[in-house]
């Protein structure tokens, strides 16, 4: 857990403890905060700062959580890697001929992962 509950007095302001991997993250924990006010009595709001989306993202990254695998099994692009292809299929070599004149007859592994942590930044009405 990253975070544990210490005290919530007075209710408004939330207080957390930051224990595991405290020293790790690159972002400044925004607490005590306080939450907004609840105008429209909805029977539930979901508050998340950039700090929790950033820290998410950051331990993501550290862990290779954001690393995907694209193989000739892959629904919709695992027939698009294979190196050579017929008259009636779109293949890689179709673009790169270089791959398909070395390679002839075999299929792409493609490994994607994160070179560093993904940022989001909040703005009223919008985030990126």
């Amino acid at each position: 857990m990253l975070a544990t509950l210490v005290s919530m007095n007075p209710p408004s302001i939330w207080q957390f403890n930051i224990r595991r991997y405290a020293d790790a993250s690159p972002y400044r924990v925004p607490f005590p905060s306080r939450l907004p006010r609840n105008l429209q009595r909805r029977m539930a709001e979901i508050v998340i700062s950039e700090f929790t989306a950033n820290s998410m993202l950051f331990f993501a990254h550290r862990t290779n959580s954001l690393l995907f695998h694209v193989d000739s099994r892959s629904p919709g692009v695992g027939s698009l890697l294979k190196t050579t292809c017929s008259v009636d299929e779109v293949c890689l070599s179709d673009q790169v001929e270089e791959v398909g004149n070395e390679y002839p007859g075999k299929s792409l592994e493609l490994i994607i992962r994160t070179t560093s942590a993904p940022v989001m930044t909040f703005q009223q009405g919008t985030s990126t």
